[in-house]
Formats: C-alpha cells, structure tokens, sequence
C-alpha cells in the first residue's frame, strides 16, 4: 500500500488559499488532521486537503477474470462467482468485473487493456492476483 503525501504548510497554504496562521489554527481546533515530523513541523495529508476542498475520491472496484478458450466459459462464470464472492466477503459493495477469452500470452485482450488504462488514469492503492492453473482471476 503506498503511503499517503504529505504536504508542508507552504503548499498547503497555496492549495487552500489560506494563511499558514490558519491551518495551524485549523489544526489546534481540530477542524483538520496535522502529521508532525520528527522536528515538529507540520504537514498535511492530501486526504485532508481534499476534504477541506470538497473533492471526493470515487473508488471504482474491478475484478478480472480471463480463461483461454471459449470450451471454458463454465469455468469463466465460476471465476466471475469466486470474485463476486470475496468481494462481498471483504465489503468492496459493487464491483465491474472485465472477462476475455483467450491466451494469456495475447496482447489483443481488450478488457486487460482497458483494465491497464484504467491503473493509468487513477492511482490505485492495491491489487490482488488470485491465481489457479493457467487463468487468471485478478481483484
């Protein structure tokens, strides 16, 4: 999992359009979450500056599943039920779930594709890759 930024005062202050007496003030009534460093100083989580700025992060939770030939798609439902299924057990809510047919070794799998264009566009905090035999099942 990566680490969060951490912004110093100085950027915080340009984000927020605000002096740096008042995120220190922000900061000692609570209003806004302070990390401090070894020296004291202060920084602030981009989550927090996110927060005073109304924006909101919208998580989009993917599942993929691919099996090589079209002779298996009971085997792709399957793997479609087993994502379905531990995304429900870990409390993800709803879930995309992307399939191809065809061999791992395939450049030409458009929804692996799009799944990587996605980890493009967003930056994504984990992933996981359930493994069985020669298909693939990734959440």
């Amino acid at each position: 999992m990566m680490a969060e930024r951490l912004y110093t005062l100085k950027e915080a202050k340009k984000l927020l359009a605000a002096t740096t007496w008042t995120i220190q003030q922000w900061d000692r009534q609570g209003k806004i979450r302070c990390v401090r460093t070894i020296g004291g100083r202060r920084r602030i989580p981009e989550s927090e500056i996110k927060h005073i700025l109304g924006l909101r992060e919208e998580r989009v939770i993917v599942g993929y599943v691919r099996v090589s030939s079209s002779t298996q798609k009971d085997d792709l439902e399957r793997q479609k039920q087993l994502i379905l299924t531990y995304a429900k057990e870990k409390g993800y809510g709803e879930i995309q779930i992307l399939t191809d047919i065809g061999t791992g070794l395939s450049e030409k799998r458009k929804n692996f594709l799009k799944l990587l264009d996605g980890f493009g566009e967003k930056s994504f905090q984990s992933g996981s890759c359930l493994r069985r035999q020669a298909d693939e099942v990734w959440i």
